[in-house]
């Protein structure tokens, strides 16, 4: 589909959203509360004029590996704010993704691509942008001719073998959170290589490890490790019993997002492993969130949940952002992300005592 007739697409939709806050007498955003409509319009003015971002908080050219969940933090936003501008930039980040890896052979697709494109399909009924994840990365996967660097093949195993390389060593833990929106994807997508991605995500759970000791020690990440591996097998509704790795002793799904809960700080933030005290951690505090969102579903984690948003609205800077963790500077794509979860968590509407509202952008 042509970008005019996706603008077009576009605006019919901000034009419904004008009509029925004018047959409602008010504005639908006036519901909205104020911490997620100032941290969306804090990541629109971060918004780079090609439509992607920059990486870590400054102008720098923009990061083609952030988009994905940024797209995503705005998605969950807007459906919380129905602002059409927090749409539209949405939008511009799904162009520049569509654009580059439709006209250029060699780009390759961030793991949160596939993902943040189907949902943007969903919202807009723009089918470029889940066709584009289907066809220019799943379909090319299961061709073999993805784009890979030599000696790997293009096809799935290819693509798995890499990224396991590439997240090895002291990045070893991050496997699980980079397969999880894969898998996601692949399932919402229908992609014929879903289980060899879903058994990346648990092979990468396989593979967690502890670091040796607090403080930034490597291996790192181990809880957004942890969080992004629950995430994925809760949304896919998959079970899992370890046999190896930092928690080799659980032996279910259950028993890995308990081990996350025990990881959880007073104050409702998460640390960055094991090993340390929470430090107002903000990645690693989002995708807890978004992985005891999927255990939601079983009604259980409320407690959690809501201690965690807490949190993410305290750290909340009167700009709209969020700090990296305590005392640390900003950065665009944990603040989307700290953004997406707030959205998500039910929070704000949701009393102790009812069962939380589906997850917006998991069915």
């Amino acid at each position: 589909m042509a970008r005019n007739s996706r603008i077009s697409m576009l605006a019919t939709l901000v034009l419904a959203v004008l009509l029925l806050t004018v047959s409602s007498g008010n504005t639908l955003a006036d519901n909205t509360p104020e911490q997620i409509q100032k941290g969306a319009d804090h990541i629109l003015t971060l918004q780079n004029n090609d439509g992607f971002w920059s990486w870590p908080h400054y102008p720098n050219g923009s990061a083609s590996n952030i988009g994905g969940p940024i797209g995503m933090g705005l998605l969950a936003a807007y459906h919380q704010t129905k602002d059409p501008d927090h749409l539209a930039a949405a939008v511009e980040t799904g162009d520049w993704i569509v654009d580059r890896v439709t006209n250029y052979a060699t780009v390759r697709m961030s793991t949160f691509d596939p993902l943040f494109l189907f949902h943007l399909s969903q919202i807009t009924e723009d089918p470029i942008y889940r066709d584009t994840a289907k066809e220019n990365f799943f379909g090319r996967l299961a061709d073999g001719t993805y784009p890979l660097p030599a000696p790997y093949t293009g096809d799935a195993e290819g693509f798995i073998q890499l990224l396991q390389d590439i997240r090895a060593g002291y990045f070893i833990n991050l496997r699980p959170w980079d397969f999880a929106p894969v898998a996601i994807a692949a399932k919402r997508l229908n992609s014929e290589d879903k289980e060899l991605f879903l058994q990346a995500v648990k092979d990468g759970v396989d593979t967690i490890t502890a670091p040796s000791g607090s403080g930034f020690q490597p291996p790192w990440w181990e809880t957004i490790g942890l969080a992004g591996g629950v995430w994925a097998l809760a949304t896919l509704k998959e079970d899992f019993d370890p046999t190896s790795g930092a928690y080799a002793d659980a032996d279910s799904l259950k028993d890995l997002a308990d081990a996350l809960v025990a990881l959880q700080g007073p104050d409702g933030d998460f640390p960055f492993s094991s090993q340390d005290v929470p430090e107002g951690d903000l990645q690693e505090t989002a995708y807890s969130v978004l992985a005891l969102l999927a255990m939601k579903k079983q009604n259980q984690y409320q407690d959690s949940i809501d201690s965690a948003a807490e949190f993410l609205i305290d750290a909340q800077l009167a700009s709209g952002g969020w700090p990296s963790f305590d005392g640390g500077g900003e950065n665009v794509e944990a603040e989307a992300e700290a953004l997406w979860a707030l959205s998500e968590s039910g929070f704000f509407k949701v009393k102790k005592d009812k069962p939380a509202p589906a997850h917006p952008l998991d069915d």
